[in-house]
C-alpha cells in the first residue's frame, strides 16, 4: 500500500508549468510539524500535483495556506551536473487536496444550520411544531456541562 496523508503549511509560491502535451504539473513544499514540545520539529515535504488539482492549486492556494493532502510516495531521481553523482528525492504525488481555513480570530462560529431544532438549545425545544409538549424524560439542558473539555 502506497498512501499518504498529510497536513501542513504551503512553504512558499507554487510553481506552475505546462508538461509538452499540455498538462498542468504544480510543485510546491509542504511544512509540516513532526513530534511535541520541545521536540516539535518541521519537516519540509515536495509536493506535486497534476491536471486540474495544479491548476486549482495554482488559482487559490497561496504561501502560508493550511492544506490537507492525500496520495501517493514518488521519488525522483537524476545526476548531478557538476558532480555526476546521482541524486534522488522523494515527494508526494498528490491526488486529492483540501484547504483548511483557519479558526476565525473572534473565536469558533457555528455553522448557519449546523443544529437542528430538536437538539437545539433549551428554549427552541419548548415545544414541537404542533404545540405539543416535548416527553417527560427529554431534560431541560442541553448536556453541554456535562462534556469533560
Amino acid at each position: 500500500m502506497n498512501q499518504v496523508n498529510l497536513i501542513g503549511r504551503v512553504g512558499g509560491d507554487i510553481d506552475i508549468r505546462q508538461t509538452s502535451g499540455r498538462k498542468s504539473v504544480a510543485e510546491f513544499n509542504l511544512a509540516v510539524d513532526d513530534g511535541f514540545g520541545e521536540n516539535k520539529k518541521t519537516v519540509w515535504v515536495g509536493v506535486t500535483l497534476w491536471g486540474a488539482t495544479a491548476d486549482c492549486a495554482a488559482k487559490y492556494v497561496k504561501k502560508g495556506d493550511r492544506l490537507g493532502i492525500s496520495g501517493r510516495l514518488s521519488q525522483d531521481s537524476w545526476e548531478d551536473k557538476t558532480t555526476g553523482k546521482k541524486q534522488t528525492k522523494t515527494k508526494v504525488t498528490c491526488e486529492n487536496m483540501h484547504l483548511i481555513t483557519d479558526k476565525p480570530k473572534d473565536g469558533y462560529r457555528e455553522p448557519q444550520g449546523a443544529r437542528s431544532p430538536e437538539y437545539g438549545k433549551p428554549e427552541q425545544r419548548s415545544g414541537s411544531q404542533n404545540g405539543a409538549k416535548p416527553p417527560a424524560n427529554v431534560p431541560d439542558d442541553d448536556g453541554m456541562d456535562e462534556i469533560p473539555f
